[in-house]
């Protein structure tokens, strides 16, 4: 066929027309703009079909031409990894670029990035580099990243139930009285979202050979109001007789809801007395954390929660997820008591970097803590570490041969050759 190419170029811009389909490109200098003008001008002189396919081919948005070593850009100025068909961020590309140009080894970040590209919420691939840049956060030869964690150690809380108990049971029997009488409660409170939850290590009993009426007593004493405000979209859709009973206070709307704070029966000193052994010889490496008490963290064992389950929005600050942090924001809970565990997160279980607290930490559906460490002179160092990242590796072959195998027949080449990437590095 008869192929047709005009072509003008206005310093660092190229304007072309391959048989009346039109491309443009803006070069990073007038001189490569120059030289890619020459190569058009040679097809142009000579349009076979092969010569004008090629000179296509290389207008094409997708075409990558490579930059440096292991990195190749397309028309649009975006950045790849060579073999992978995702666009770097911006701030992984420099830092990849810049350790390349000074000779030094990138296979850390490629391997991350890798990790991202699996990562089924495309917004983290942005934020969460940036949060590591930020606080220059570690990245493994594996391409996981170096979290932290301040936990609570569990024998904690059972210790203080343990002598709640001990004390109880212990001054009926020095009085000849019945530890049955000696009902033992945990106290709970309202958090700041609204919810109820037990306080940590806040116990108390009750000597019911004392109280008429335990249940009564116990209303008359917890059952309280609680002051509520009402945004002005629930104002406006109250009716008259429900607005007069609201108190107004500095231009502000409240409600009094009735709330029952009665704590949580426990037991009798009786019963719990022979659990007291269990509770004191709590395993040292049995951690939870801070807010609820109720999860168990492990040395060497990954923590997670079903993906579903945690929330991606990056605009909401304190939501559900497993949570790591930057070392100077973990080290700001627990006090004395706090542990700060340092833990290994694949980038590709990270759910949202929240946009508050400068983005200083993030919510994920899986980590595995591997060291203990201690904060000091606003630094974190490990003082005692029992796993590594070929431990955390040999964990996830089995979920990563699961996507593999869960993959649609349809579904995104680019997705299996990456999984089956991850698998041959893990399988090493």
């Amino acid at each position: 066929m008869n192929n047709t190419i005009i072509a003008h170029r206005a310093d660092d811009s190229i304007s072309l027309f391959i048989n009346g389909e039109h491309f443009s490109h803006v070069y990073d200098s007038i001189e490569d703009a120059r030289e890619e003008f020459k190569y058009i001008m040679s097809v142009k002189a000579d349009p076979t079909d092969e010569s004008v396919a090629e000179l296509t081919h290389r207008f094409s948005p997708k075409y990558k031409q490579q930059v440096i070593d292991l990195l190749e850009k397309n028309k649009n100025g975006d950045y790849f990894i060579k073999g992978v068909n995702y666009p770097l961020p911006t701030a992984l590309m420099i830092r990849i670029k810049d350790q390349l140009e000074e000779g030094l080894p990138v296979h850390n970040l490629v391997n991350f990035f890798k990790w991202l590209c699996l990562n089924p919420d495309e917004h983290v691939r942005e934020s969460l580099f940036r949060f590591m840049e930020t606080f220059n956060m570690p990245i493994t030869d594996m391409g996981y990243f170096i979290g932290y964690k301040s936990v609570a150690w569990a024998g904690q809380k059972e210790k203080v139930f343990a002598e709640t108990i001990c004390h109880a049971y212990i001054s009926k029997k020095a009085n000849n009285e019945d530890p049955k009488d000696v009902l033992i409660y945990q106290n709970i409170t309202i958090l700041e979202d609204g919810s109820i939850d037990p306080v940590v290590d806040s116990y108390f009993t009750l000597d019911s050979s004392t109280v008429d009426d335990v249940s009564e007593h116990l209303k008359e004493l917890y059952v309280t109001t609680n002051r509520v405000e009402v945004s002005p979209y629930e104002y406006a859709l109250l009716s008259e007789e429900d607005r007069d009973n609201l108190i107004e206070e500095d231009g502000c709307y409240y409600k009094e809801e009735e709330v029952d704070l009665t704590p949580n029966y426990l037991g009798n000193a009786e019963e719990l007395f022979p659990k007291v052994n269990e509770l004191f010889n709590k395993d040292e490496n049995d951690f939870t954390d801070w807010h609820t008490r109720k999860s168990s963290i492990k040395l060497g064992t990954p923590s997670q929660l079903d993906r579903d389950k945690c929330d991606n929005d990056e605009t909401v600050s304190c939501s559900s997820g497993l949570h790591v942090g930057a070392p100077g924001y973990v080290s700001k809970f627990g006090g004395s008591e706090s542990v700060i565990l340092a833990c290994l997160v694949n980038p590709m279980n990270v759910v949202a970097v929240p946009f508050d607290y400068e983005w200083q930490k993030l919510r994920c559906c899986e980590y595995l803590p591997y060291a203990i460490c201690e904060f000091k002179e606003g630094k974190i160092s490990e003082i005692e570490t029992k796993y590594f990242e070929d431990d955390y590796s040999e964990i996830q072959l089995e979920e990563l041969n699961s996507k593999l195998k869960d993959l649609p027949a349809e579904e995104d080449q680019d997705q299996v050759s990456i999984l089956e990437d991850r698998i041959v590095l893990c399988n090493k």
